[in-house]
């Protein structure tokens, strides 16, 4: 996928978000809660990984350090890797019954 906050041309699914966009508490709930912000990424389950071999599922509530001298995917060359899975249906509907209709229409 293509990423929205692409900032390397020959590579157009390496993102970034500034890390002072990211809310406290700086846990990877926090840090996914931003990226998918900036993704525009809707309805979906999303996992974060701390690298791109998808060998190392970060915790949402596992605290991430942005005031150290490096911290994950502070690099361009060690990105985390954003996954996720198709829509959500949508599993809070308020009606209770189902509405049928025939609408008719003439000029």
């Amino acid at each position: 996928m293509n990423s929205k906050t692409t900032f390397d041309t020959t590579d157009t699914c390496l993102g970034h978000v500034d890390t002072l966009s990211v809310a406290p508490p700086y846990t990877v709930a926090s840090l996914k809660s931003r990226i998918v912000k900036a993704e525009g990424v809707v309805d979906r389950e999303i996992q974060l990984y701390k690298n791109t071999n998808g060998e190392a599922l970060m915790k949402d509530a596992d605290p991430v350090s942005f005031l150290a001298e490096t911290f994950p995917g502070c690099l361009a060359a060690d990105p985390l890797a954003l996954v996720y899975g198709p829509k959500k249906l949508d599993q809070e509907s308020t009606m209770t019954k189902r509405i049928r209709a025939k609408v008719e229409y003439s000029e």
